[in-house]
């Protein structure tokens, strides 16, 4: 009997062993108001006997703002390795948001795994209710005292399509204007907008993205959709030894601001703009040389 037990044991035992890695996400609370806190749960498991670097999903939420990032949980059994991530992030616009899903690159006996996170949505803002039209009024009709406001109905219609006009030709005149604009002057008008902002991690944040952007536009690229990671790798190919190093300090030193402990003050961080503009300044000056020499090279 005892020795029946104990097969029973160790079979439930090896049933719920993991034998694949995998990532589990959840947020709570699943709606919430636009400036509520939702709390971003992650953890990463591993058989022990594979191999997996230290994973970090904060890079994944570096376009959210993250209001706190504690440092991880580590569990290690001897079936199985944990890390499990909270995030406290802010949120910032209304509508369904889907979480960003994090991914793993673990080794395993047969080879090497990619596993990603499941989708997780929060409601931001209330959602959609039904329609609640006002009482239909009573149907008019000769001799009632009220007059049929057909001339005012005009009138408004004539000021509704003057409004849409003049909305046009702002949209239009403003787009055109963006199109205009080079990834230098972009640059500037960005780094412009952080002389009034006070929170040092909102600003190294955008700063980050401004460089993004700029190495997007100057290289034909989708600059905002990459991470930090993602964006040094495009660039290797693209700079020069000394420009890939500085901007790659200078983006680590702006994740590293940007994740710090503690409340970050804004003069910590505006210094770093000159060293943005000067490296940015440099490279396109570089860019320009470049294309000159060979214009008379083939002329």
């Amino acid at each position: 009997m005892h020795k029946r037990l104990l097969l029973t044991l160790l079979c439930l035992h090896y049933g719920f062993a993991l034998d694949q890695p995998l990532i589990e996400m959840s947020a709570q609370p699943s709606q919430v108001a636009i400036g509520e806190q939702v709390t971003v749960t992650m953890t990463y498991r591993w058989p022990s006997s594979w191999h997996a670097g230290e994973p970090n999903p904060t890079e994944v939420f570096a376009e959210a703002f993250v209001a706190e990032s504690p440092p991880p949980e580590r569990t290690r059994t001897a079936e199985e390795e944990r890390r499990t991530w909270k995030l406290v992030l802010l949120a910032t616009r209304s509508g369904p948001w889907t979480l960003p899903k994090p991914t793993m690159h673990v080794i395993g006996p047969a080879g090497a795994v990619d596993v990603s996170a499941p989708d997780v949505t929060i409601q931001i803002g209330a959602e959609s209710q039904p329609p609640q039209p006002a009482s239909a009024r009573p149907l008019w009709t000769a001799g009632s005292g009220e007059v049929e406001p057909r001339r005012w109905i005009a009138v408004i219609i004539a000021v509704v399509i003057a409004i849409a006009a003049l909305l046009g030709w702002w949209v239009l005149g403003r787009r055109r204007i963006i199109a205009n604009e080079s990834p230098a002057d972009r640059l500037r008008r960005d780094l412009k907008g952080l002389q009034d902002l006070h929170d040092g991690k909102e600003i190294s944040a955008r700063l980050g993205l401004a460089v993004r952007r700029w190495c997007g536009s100057t290289f034909t690229y989708d600059g905002p959709g990459l991470t930090t990671r993602e964006t040094l790798a495009k660039l290797r190919e693209l700079l020069k030894d000394d420009e890939y190093s500085s901007v790659s300090r200078l983006l680590g030193d702006l994740d590293n601001l940007r994740w710090a402990a503690g409340i970050l003050d804004a003069g910590t961080v505006l210094p770093l703009s000159e060293r943005v503009l000067a490296w940015s300044d440099a490279v396109h000056q570089r860019i320009n040389i470049e294309l000159a020499a060979q214009k008379a090279k083939a002329a």
